[in-house]
C-alpha cells in the first residue's frame, strides 16, 4: 500500500494535463508567429549579406563549427523571406495541431537555424523558446484541441500525460530559475538593491519602470519578492503534498512576476515565453473548471470549424493494423518506442543539467567536458541563465551616432535629427525593436568590436541609398554615453568613442558621377 501511494504521488508530480499541453502548443506557435513578424522588420539588416552580418564574415567570425543554419545557404532577402514564410506556415499548422509532432520538429529546426544565423540579436527568451520546442517534440501536444485529435476518432484514455518527457519539460522550466539564483552571487541581491539598479538601466526601463525606481522601499520589496519566488517557487511545484494547490499558487505568482517584468522593462518576448512555460504546471482541476464554464468547448468548436479542410477524412473508418497484416504476427519485433524515448529524454535532461552546472563558475567547467559539448552546440541545448548576474550592471547609457553629410551638416543617425548629447527622455524608445537594442548593446563589448565595421557599412548603404548629392553621409562616429549608477546617485555621463567610419574610398563624387557608395571603402 505504501509503495502504491508513493508511486501515485510521483505520478501526480510529473504528469501534465493534455489540455495544458494543448495550451502550450498554441502559445508556442503564437509566440513563433509574433517573433517572426517582429524579426521580419529587420530582415535585410539582420539576416542578409547586405546587412550587419554578411555570410562571409559569419564564417570568419564563428569559431564554433557545430552551428548550422539553413539561413546561411543564401544571402539575399528573398531566401530569408522564404525561410521566414516556411517557419510561419509550420507555426500556423502547429497552432492548429495538424501533424503536430512533425510541425514541432520543423518549427524547432527552423528556429534553431534562425538563431544560429545571427546570435547578436538573441536573448534568454530565445533560449527558453528553443528548449520548450525541443522537449515538446517528445510530448503529445496534439492530443487535445487539434486537427490530429479530430482525425484520431478517439480521445486519450486519461486526462494527463506522464513520461520522462513531461518530467523533462517541467524541470527545464525550473532550471531557468534555479540557475539564475545560483548565478546571483552579489550582495546586491540580498540587501534589496537589485531592482533599484535594474530599473536604472535606461536601455530597458519603460515609463512605469522609470516612475517606480524613485521609491526605494518598493524596489527593496520587489527585490526580495523576485529572488524569493525564483528560489522557492520551482522547488514547491514538485511538492508531493497538496501538489495541485501549491502549483496553482506558484503559477499565479510567476505570471504576476513576469507581467511586472514586462510592464517595467522592455525585455522582448521573454516574459511571454516564460509565462507560456508555466502553463504545463496548471493542474487538472483548473482545466475541469474551464470545461464546466464551456470556455474550452467554445475553443474546440472554433477549432473544428477552422480545421474542417484539414480533417476531411476524419469520418473515414480505418481498419486496425492487425487485420491488415495478419501474416506479420509470426514475426514480432520487440521494440518499445516509448521506452527508447523515455531513456533519451532522461539522458538529454542529465546532459542539460550538467551544462548548466558547468556555466556557474570556471571551477564547475568539468561538469560538461569539452568532448561532450558538440552535441549541445549541434542541437543548441547549451544554455546560460546568468540574467542580471552576478548583479544588475551599474553601467548604462545611450548611443549617439554623429554623422557629417558631404555638405558639412551634422545629423544623429539614431534619430535622424541634429545630434543631442543630453540624455533622451526615455532611452528605451531609441531603438526600432528589442532585436536592435540587443545588437547595439553587444557592440559595446570588446569581443564584438569586429562587428562595428559591418554595422558601419550597413548604415552607409541604408542612409545613402535614400539620399543624393551633398546630403549623403560622408563620415560618422559611434559614441556610447556611459552613465554609472551608484546608489543613491547617478554619475555624469562619459562619452565613449566606439568607431569612426568613412563612407567613401576617396573624396565623395559629384552628384552626376557614378560610383559605388555602399560604404565598402576605407573603414579605419
Amino acid at each position: 500500500m505504501l509503495i502504491t501511494a508513493i508511486k501515485a504521488r510521483i505520478r501526480s508530480v510529473i504528469e501534465i494535463d493534455y489540455r495544458a499541453l494543448a495550451a502550450l502548443r498554441i502559445s508556442l506557435a503564437a509566440v513563433i508567429i509574433v517573433d517572426l513578424i517582429n524579426r521580419a522588420q529587420a530582415l535585410t539588416a539582420h539576416y542578409t549579406d547586405r546587412g550587419v552580418y554578411p555570410r562571409a564574415f559569419w564564417i570568419e567570425d564563428q569559431p564554433n563549427r557545430w552551428f548550422f543554419s539553413l539561413h546561411l545557404l543564401g544571402g539575399e532577402t528573398v531566401h530569408q523571406a522564404a525561410l521566414f514564410l516556411a517557419a510561419g506556415v509550420a507555426a500556423a499548422l502547429l497552432l492548429a495541431g495538424y501533424r503536430t509532432r512533425l510541425m514541432t520538429v520543423i518549427s524547432w529546426l527552423l528556429i534553431l537555424s534562425l538563431h544560429n544565423r545571427n546570435q547578436l540579436v538573441l536573448q534568454s527568451g530565445d533560449t527558453l523558446l528553443r528548449m520548450l520546442l525541443f522537449w515538446s517534440i517528445f510530448l503529445p501536444l496534439g492530443a487535445k484541441y487539434s486537427v490530429d485529435a479530430l482525425r484520431a476518432h478517439r480521445a486519450p484514455g486519461e486526462k494527463s500525460a506522464r513520461s520522462a518527457a513531461t518530467f523533462a519539460i517541467l524541470v527545464q522550466v525550473c532550471l531557468v530559475y534555479w540557475f539564475t539564483v545560483l548565478h546571483r552571487t552579489d550582495p546586491m541581491w540580498w540587501n534589496g538593491k537589485a531592482v533599484y539598479y535594474a530599473l536604472h538601466l535606461d536601455l530597458f526601463a519603460t515609463p512605469l519602470g522609470v516612475w517606480l525606481r524613485q521609491y526605494d522601499g518598493v524596489c527593496t520589496a520587489l527585490t526580495y519578492f523576485s529572488i524569493g519566488l525564483e528560489l522557492l517557487g520551482p522547488v514547491l511545484v514538485f511538492s508531493p503534498i497538496l501538489t495541485r494547490h501549491v502549483r496553482l499558487v506558484v503559477v499565479v505568482l510567476m505570471v504576476i512576476m513576469h507581467m511586472g517584468f514586462a510592464l517595467t522593462m522592455k525585455l522582448g518576448l521573454f516574459p511571454v515565453i516564460s509565462i507560456a512555460g508555466w502553463i504545463v504546471f496548471i493542474p487538472t482541476h483548473v482545466w475541469d473548471r474551464l470545461d464546466r464554464a464551456r470556455l474550452l468547448s467554445a475553443l474546440k468548436t472554433k477549432l473544428v470549424t477552422l480545421a474542417a479542410p484539414f480533417a476531411g477524412d476524419a469520418a473515414t473508418p480505418r481498419a486496425p493494423a492487425p487485420e491488415l497484416n495478419n501474416d506479420l504476427r509470426a514475426f514480432p519485433i520487440e521494440v518499445n518506442p516509448r521506452r527508447i524515448a523515455n531513456a533519451a529524454c532522461l539522458m538529454l535532461l542529465a546532459y542539460v543539467f550538467c551544462w548548466n552546472v558547468s556555466e556557474l563558475t570556471p571551477q564547475f567547467a568539468l561538469a560538461m567536458p569539452r568532448e561532450y559539448r558538440p552535441l549541445g552546440y549541434l542541437l543548441k541545448l547549451h544554455q546560460d541563465w546568468s540574467m542580471f548576474s552576478p548583479r544588475p550592471t551599474r553601467n548604462d547609457g545611450w548611443f549617439v551616432i554623429e554623422a557629417e553629410r558631404i555638405n558639412g551638416e551634422k545629423i544623429d543617425l539614431m534619430t535622424g535629427n541634429p545630434p543631442v548629447w543630453e540624455k533622451p527622455e526615455l532611452v528605451s524608445r531609441n531603438f526600432p525593436s528589442q532585436r536592435w537594442r540587443k545588437y547595439m548593446m553587444n557592440l559595446r563589448e570588446k569581443k564584438y568590436s569586429d562587428h562595428l565595421l559591418y554595422y558601419g557599412r550597413y548604415l552607409t548603404r541604408a542612409w545613402n541609398a535614400k539620399l543624393s548629392g551633398d546630403e549623403r553621409i560622408n563620415t560618422f562616429d559611434i559614441y556610447f554615453m556611459r552613465e554609472t549608477t551608484d546608489y543613491p546617485t547617478v554619475e555624469a555621463p562619459t562619452k565613449v568613442h566606439l568607431w569612426r567610419h568613412n563612407c567613401f574610398a576617396k573624396p565623395p563624387p559629384a552628384e552626376n558621377e557614378q560610383q559605388d557608395v555602399a560604404g565598402d571603402g576605407i573603414d579605419p
